[in-house]
């Protein structure tokens, strides 16, 4: 089972790299060997990978499910502000 991107231009398998090469588990990862990405999710595809999230063991997921839910807080803060201060206006 391996993530696709809509495009097609990248297709990965547990274990197996775009590349090719295979990941090598023996040595840890440091924090500037870890690539991060960024994903533009509608409400939609949010619920299904929440849904799927929920499928694996807790101290697996959760530590994800925490950063998802930060992130979604943090994008959702200044309209929520703008609504606070218009509904001040309003009065």
């Amino acid at each position: 089972m391996g993530w696709r991107h809509r495009q097609g231009s990248v297709a990965c398998r547990a274990g197996q790299l775009a590349d090719g090469g295979t990941r090598q588990n023996s040595q840890p990862k440091t924090q500037e060997d870890i690539m991060e990405y960024t994903f533009t999710l509608n409400d939609e595809e949010i619920q299904t990978l929440s849904s799927a999230l929920v499928e694996l063991p807790y101290k697996t997921a959760a530590p994800l499910i925490q950063k998802i839910s930060m992130q979604i807080a943090q994008a959702n803060a200044p309209k929520a502000q703008e609504e606070a201060e218009n509904a001040g206006n309003d009065s």
